[in-house]
């Protein structure tokens, strides 16, 4: 049957706007029987079809993981949410998650968030982004729009990955799997998603730009355009992977005193993860690590 035809919102109270995308709005909201808050997603116009807005449904409704953003249930929103909507507003329930992004933890810090997260903190999201696209691979999923604004963070001074926005994800049976067009946010795609077919490498090389902007706390090739950047990138130009002094020094003069990028465990994280962008963003596609590999490494920091 109709995935999103699977429950009544009714019993849903829509709150505070949590974030917006092109084709889709993300509400708190509140059960009014039990109390309980949620996320609800709910979808408008330039969805292609909703076919594939049933496909997003039922892939997320599939996978179960401790860092993946857990899907409860679907619906179709009536009233205001669903105005101008023939036969009303699809949407997906999904557990609320309040600490915020990894894109806020990096680019807008904010009370909950300290200028420089510390070393150890950077070092297990890493870790636990990792075990999240690893697992996708491990079942077959690519999820095709890896960045550090699709990475919610749990609320509290502990935060964990919640890996989220599955609706570019696709199902490639093997890991010689190829997808054509392209798919994702032109800062974190692989050169290879512009030109060519592509398969997991492509979320590979998307996660190591995720790990740069997270080990250096600045954008990944900020350039004028796209296009500028991709030209850039199939040249060859990568920025170092590397921290600098410079780099050290900004980030040495906001982190926690007892946790430096001097002492052993940072120092050993820094070298670790810049290996493993290097190896993330090469060129050659098939030359890059499996995510399982990436995950190895950074289990050791």
């Amino acid at each position: 049957g109709d995935p999103l035809a699977a429950t009544d919102l009714a019993g849903l109270r829509l709150c505070e706007q949590l974030g917006r995308g092109s084709c889709s709005t993300v509400h708190a909201a509140l059960n009014v029987a039990s109390g309980a808050r949620v996320a609800v997603k709910l979808f408008r116009g330039g969805r292609t079809s909703r076919r594939e807005l049933m496909a997003e449904v039922r892939l997320a409704m599939a996978l179960d993981h401790v860092h993946l953003c857990k899907t409860l249930g679907t619906a179709v929103m009536g009233g205001e949410a669903a105005r101008g909507l023939a036969g009303g507003c699809p949407a997906l329930v999904m557990e609320l998650v309040t600490g915020g992004t990894l894109h806020d933890l990096i680019f807008a810090p904010r009370a909950s968030c300290p200028p420089c997260a510390p070393l150890a903190l950077r070092a297990r999201l890493a870790r636990e982004l990792a075990e999240a696209v690893t697992f996708l691979h491990r079942v077959d999923i690519m999820h095709c729009d890896l960045k550090p604004s699709n990475v919610l963070l749990t609320a509290g001074g502990c935060p964990s990955v919640k890996l989220c926005d599955l609706g570019l994800a696709c199902h490639l049976p093997n890991e010689a799997g190829k997808l054509s067009g392209m798919r994702g946010t032109p800062r974190y795609m692989a050169p290879e998603v512009n030109f060519c077919a592509y398969g997991f490498p492509a979320d590979v090389y998307s996660f190591g730009v995720c790990l740069y902007e997270l080990l250096h706390v600045k954008p990944f090739m900020p350039m004028d355009s796209a296009l500028a950047r991709l030209l850039a990138l199939v040249q060859g130009v990568r920025p170092p992977a590397q921290l600098d002094e410079a780099d050290r020094a900004s980030q040495g003069a906001t982190l926690d005193e007892r946790e430096t990028l001097d002492d052993e465990a940072g120092r050993r994280f820094a070298s670790v993860a810049a290996h493993i962008i290097e190896a993330c963003w090469q060129g050659a596609w098939e030359a890059r690590p499996k995510m399982s590999e990436v995950l190895e490494s950074l289990m050791g920091v």
